[in-house]
């Protein structure tokens, strides 16, 4: 279970964990980042796990993205816009592949149920998304929707 994948990351002692638990409205989060090194860029992972306190169930995103009143037919200009946001200093002449690839790696992870997401300590909830192409270092973003 996710609780389980959960303790064990965290028993693992790995140098650079990183984690928040929130509750908000019934609501457990919590994001956990690793970080590896071997290169001159650390690299790094997210775990995410969103519980609904209340069942015991996994919250799913578009119910995490609800709690913070977007809803089903604007969160992909939502998450558009924050990428645009991103890659605002990104050179001219390949921004459209960097942000039509970056887009296409965000709705690739919702519809594959790959999607990281959490509320943060003050109950945003970010979503970690994959710019494109990866240039040099990590690029893993995170996100605040709202």
């Amino acid at each position: 279970t996710a609780f389980k994948k959960c303790r064990l990351l965290l028993s693992t002692g790995c140098v650079g964990v990183w984690r928040d638990k929130r509750k908000n409205n019934d609501i457990i989060s919590i994001m956990i980042k690793t970080t590896s090194a071997g290169t001159s860029t650390p690299l790094y992972e997210y775990y995410t796990y969103n519980f609904d306190v209340t069942n015991g169930n996994i919250l799913s995103y578009q119910d995490a993205y609800k709690l913070v009143n977007i809803n089903d037919s604007t969160i992909e200009n939502v998450v558009e816009q924050k990428i645009k946001n991103e890659l605002k200093d990104y050179p001219q002449s390949s921004y459209e592949e960097a942000l039509n690839g970056s887009i296409d790696n965000y709705k690739k992870s919702v519809n594959d149920k790959s999607i990281k997401y959490y509320f943060d300590s003050t109950g945003k909830l970010n979503v970690i998304v994959t710019l494109y192409p990866i240039a040099s270092g990590d690029s893993k973003k995170i996100i605040v929707l709202g």
